[in-house]
């Protein structure tokens, strides 16, 4: 399998939109880092990137190909499902903790080089201010099966809460995704500089992870 390296380490960022849109900042971070790292989000899009956690063990293999959709050998690969899986339903949770260790165990096979961290899944603040916490549930049963591969996980949705607060209805990081029926203003989506946020959250980690 060829290397995906071009001139420096390399890693692909596996995840649904908001990783399409911390993307672009993590890549311009790490292009000038000592090393030239190189970032490619994962090509296979279902539902704004990756859709939910049974499509990504269907479509494993197309996750981690190149642009081109050539097989590659990378040194970091970044994960993350949860928010296309959000059911209040225990037992759509419990499917979720068995195919997200499924995942990761075939991750691990196909890419044995590589190093894998997992984000946590931004909030969906439609939910968690109504007292829906499946998001909170599925980080949680997340960071189990990342403690069982001995996989580190980075706080993504704790980064969101600095900010914003446990619990809020705006925030000068969202998208404007008003909802009428609950008054709020924040999705699960994120403006410019919500983006930039993330993504400085991200990268030096990143780099960390990547250095020799």
């Amino acid at each position: 399998m060829p290397s995906a390296k071009g001139g420096g380490p390399s890693m692909i960022i596996i995840g649904d939109s908001v990783s399409i849109g911390y993307t672009p900042v993590v890549t311009t971070l790490l292009a000038g880092a000592a090393g030239n790292i190189s970032v490619q989000h994962s090509p296979w899009a279902g539902g704004g990137g990756a859709d939910d956690v049974a499509n990504g063990v269907s479509c494993e293999r197309y996750f981690i190909r190149t642009a081109m959709y050539q097989n590659a050998s990378w040194d970091l690969i970044s994960f993350n499902f949860g928010l296309h899986n959000l059911n209040n339903a225990t037992s759509a949770e419990e499917v979720y903790e068995e195919l997200l260790g499924n995942f990761t165990m075939t991750l691990r096979t196909q890419q044995p080089k590589a190093q894998l961290v997992y984000v946590t899944t931004t909030p969906q603040m439609q939910y968690r201010y109504l007292g829906n916490m499946v998001v909170e549930d599925l980080n949680r049963r997340a960071r189990t099966v990342m403690s069982g591969h001995a996989i580190p996980v980075l706080d993504l949705y704790q980064r969101v809460i600095d900010k914003c607060g446990a619990v809020y209805k705006n925030c000068s990081i969202c998208d404007d995704e008003y909802n009428p029926q609950t008054g709020i203003t924040c999705g699960y989506h994120y403006n410019a500089a919500g983006w930039e946020y993330l993504g400085e959250f991200l990268a030096p980690l990143y780099r960390k992870m990547l250095k020799p």
